[in-house]
């Protein structure tokens, strides 16, 4: 039956993307693209199979196939369609606990997100998207590499680096002075979702006062031992991007270093 000789290779449509963004926060379950190709042979042998061979940017030894080029692949069992990754000399099985946050419809070509992907750990993956045609005995196959660029959201809350701050000031100390540094950070990687803002209590901020950006803790007034030896401060770190990401901490400072 000549409807199920296999004489072409599928192919990707023209407007397929090289190319497409995705945001850390989108979704699970959401649809990256919907892949198409044709495929100009006739009954079972012009029936398509997608599958997805996983390449990360990391691997500099990747060989990959164009459009245009056909390959003849023996394939014995729909088992051979399973997501495969694919370097220069060796294949690796999903099974091998590698991270694949990407699904690919092998019938439908969707290409969807299944878990979380995240800026700070990896900013791009490389797909290599592979159509084939049906026929098991020798299906013909092209690929298309996809780069999917992942965007930076601000999703991390600045954190201390520390539970808790102590510090020893004098009675003799000058006012404008410096106690101490407060340290924190934020984990997001892009510039302007990582600065960060600190705030003090009102409750002595006759007293005493934090930078800004800094982080500085200074003196604004004479202290007296007599009338106080330590003070319980509360500090605020905030996201400047996004006032609703924060956290805090408590500063303890002795006056004149006795504990």
């Amino acid at each position: 039956n000549n409807s199920n000789i296999t004489n072409h290779s599928p192919r990707f449509v023209q407007y397929t993307p090289k190319i497409v963004t995705l945001k850390e926060n989108t979704a699970t379950g959401t649809t990256i693209h919907k892949f198409e190709a044709t495929d100009v042979d006739d009954g079972f042998s012009g029936t398509l199979v997608w599958s997805l061979n996983l390449h990360h940017q990391k691997n500099d030894d990747y060989e990959m196939k164009t459009n245009d080029e056909d390959e003849n692949n023996d394939i014995e069992s729909d088992e051979d369609y399973e997501m495969i990754k694919t370097n220069k000399d060796r294949k690796y099985s999903h099974e091998e606990n590698i991270f694949v946050p990407f699904r690919l419809n092998s019938s439908a070509g969707e290409l969807s997100l299944i878990d979380k992907v995240d800026y700070e750990t990896m900013k791009k993956h490389v797909l290599n998207i592979t159509v084939c045609d049906r026929d098991l005995r020798h299906s013909l196959c092209v690929h298309h590499m996809l780069e999917i660029h992942v965007q930076d959201v601000n999703d991390n809350s600045p954190t201390f680096s520390s539970e808790r701050f102590v510090f020893n000031v004098s009675e003799s100390q000058k006012i404008g002075s410096e106690i101490g540094l407060i340290v924190a950070t934020d984990d997001d990687a892009t510039k302007e979702h990582s600065i960060i803002e600190f705030y003090l209590d009102a409750e002595h901020s006759d007293l005493f006062s934090i930078d800004l950006y800094k982080g500085i803790l200074r003196l604004e007034h004479a202290l007296d031992r007599e009338v106080m030896d330590r003070y319980e401060l509360t500090v605020v770190v905030e996201d400047s991007d996004s006032k609703t990401l924060r956290n805090s901490c408590g500063v303890t400072v002795f006056v004149n270093g006795q504990f």
